[in-house]
C-alpha cells in the first residue's frame, strides 16, 4: 500500500506539471516567482521566464517550436538616471531575419527609438520591451527599469494661512529668537496674501522640475498648516540636496520693483560653510528667472538672519520673486503666464546650479 500511495503521489504531481507547462486556453494557471509560466495565445502556448539579467522573456510560438524562439537582452540596465540615455541590445535567437521592435510602457518617463536608445525624462518606473514576429511566432521580452531622480529638490512655499507668533531660535544655540512664521505680505492691488501666491508658484516648480526628472520635497502642500521656519528647515535637510524658499517682497515706497535672492555670508555663525555654494545657487535661479520672465533682478544679497536659511543644512536660497506692495509687479505675479515663466526660469537656474545646461 505504502509503493502504490507513493505512486498516485507522483502520478498526480507529473499531471500538474503537465497543466501547467502545455495549456494552451484560459488565463496564467501557474504562477509563482522564479518559476515558467504558460498561458493561452490563441492556438500557442506562451512561456514566461527570467533571464540572468532579471528580464520577463514571453515567448509566443506553437506546441513543438516553442524553444526555438526566444528574445535574450544582451545589453541592459536595471538603474539608469533621469536625463540619461542608454542603449539596450537584444538578440533574437532562432530566427535571425524577423526585426526586433522596442517600446516603454509609459511614455511620459522615456522614449525609446527603433534601435533600443532609451532616452529617459522623469523619476519612476518602466518596462522596456523587445518583441519580434517570426515564422513560428510573436516573441517578446521585457525588463524592469528604475529611473532615480537627478537630485532631490526642497521648495519651500513661504508663510502660511495664520502666523505663529511663538518664538524659536534663530539658528542653532542661538539665544536670539524670532517668530516662528511671520504673516506676509498682501498685494496691494490684487489683495492676493503672499501664502497664497508662494504655494500657487511653488506647485508649478514642482510640476516643472519632475518634467526634468527631479523628486521634489515641497515643504507644505495647503495653505493651513503650522509649520516654523526651523521645522521647514529640517525637512529639507533630510534627503534634499538644495533648498529652495519662495517669497514675495514689500516696501514702504510703491515704485520699489525687481527680485533678489538672500543668502548667508561666510561669516554666518550658523551656515557659513555653506555660503559659497548657497551663493552660487542664488545666482543661478535668480539670474535665469529674471532672464525667463523679463524681471528686473536687485541681485543677490547676503542675510544672516533668517531662521529657514540658518537651519539649514544643504545649499539654500531665498527668492524675493517681486515687490507686492508695486502695482505692476503685484498684478504680473497673479497671472498665470508669467508665473510659467518664473518657474521656468527657476528650473534652468538650478539644471545651470547642477552643471545640467
Amino acid at each position: 500500500m505504502l509503493k502504490a500511495g507513493l505512486r498516485n503521489a507522483i502520478k498526480g504531481l507529473a499531471i500538474t506539471l503537465a497543466v501547467c507547462s502545455f495549456a494552451v486556453t484560459g488565463s496564467p494557471l501557474c504562477e509563482a516567482e522564479g518559476q515558467a509560466v504558460v498561458e493561452a495565445k490563441g492556438q500557442a502556448a506562451v512561456q514566461t521566464v527570467g533571464n540572468s539579467q532579471g528580464a520577463v522573456l514571453k515567448t509566443y510560438a506553437g506546441e513543438n517550436d516553442a524553444s526555438q524562439n526566444t528574445i535574450v537582452f544582451t545589453k541592459s540596465s536595471k538603474k539608469i538616471t533621469a536625463g540619461r540615455s542608454f542603449q539596450f541590445e537584444a538578440e533574437l535567437m532562432g530566427d535571425s531575419s524577423a526585426k526586433i521592435s522596442w517600446k516603454v510602457d509609459k511614455t511620459k518617463y522615456a522614449a525609446i527609438d527603433e534601435n533600443g536608445l532609451l532616452k529617459t525624462q522623469r523619476a519612476g518606473t518602466i518596462r522596456v520591451s523587445a518583441s519580434a514576429d517570426t515564422a513560428n511566432g510573436a516573441v517578446a521580452a521585457s525588463v524592469k527599469v528604475k529611473i532615480k531622480p537627478k537630485k532631490i529638490i526642497a521648495i519651500d512655499a513661504g508663510h502660511q494661512a495664520r502666523a505663529n507668533g511663538n518664538t524659536e531660535p534663530v539658528g542653532p544655540g542661538a539665544s536670539t529668537r524670532k517668530a516662528k512664521v511671520a504673516g506676509g505680505t498682501t498685494g496691494v492691488y490684487t489683495r492676493v496674501p503672499e501664502y497664497k501666491l508662494t504655494l500657487a508658484v511653488a506647485k508649478k516648480l514642482e510640476t516643472e522640475l519632475k518634467e526634468r526628472g527631479y523628486k521634489v520635497v515641497q515643504i507644505r502642500k495647503k495653505n493651513n498648516v503650522n509649520i516654523s521656519n526651523k521645522e521647514r528647515a529640517e525637512i529639507a535637510n533630510e534627503n534634499s540636496d538644495i533648498y529652495i524658499r519662495l517669497h514675495a517682497d514689500a516696501a514702504g515706497s510703491s515704485s520699489v520693483t525687481g527680485a533678489s535672492a538672500l543668502y548667508p555670508s561666510a561669516r554666518n555663525r550658523y551656515v557659513g560653510s555653506l555660503s559659497k555654494k548657497s551663493k552660487k545657487l542664488s545666482d543661478c535661479v535668480l539670474s535665469s528667472m529674471c532672464k525667463k520672465a523679463g524681471t528686473k533682478s536687485r541681485g543677490c544679497i547676503v542675510r544672516d538672519d533668517l531662521t529657514g536659511t540658518n537651519w539649514s543644512k544643504i545649499p539654500v536660497t531665498l527668492i524675493e520673486m517681486g515687490f507686492m506692495t508695486n502695482k505692476q509687479e503685484d498684478i504680473k505675479m497673479q497671472d498665470d503666464d508669467y508665473q510659467n515663466s518664473m518657474v521656468k526660469g527657476m528650473a534652468n537656474g538650478i539644471d545651470k546650479y547642477f552643471g545640467y545646461k
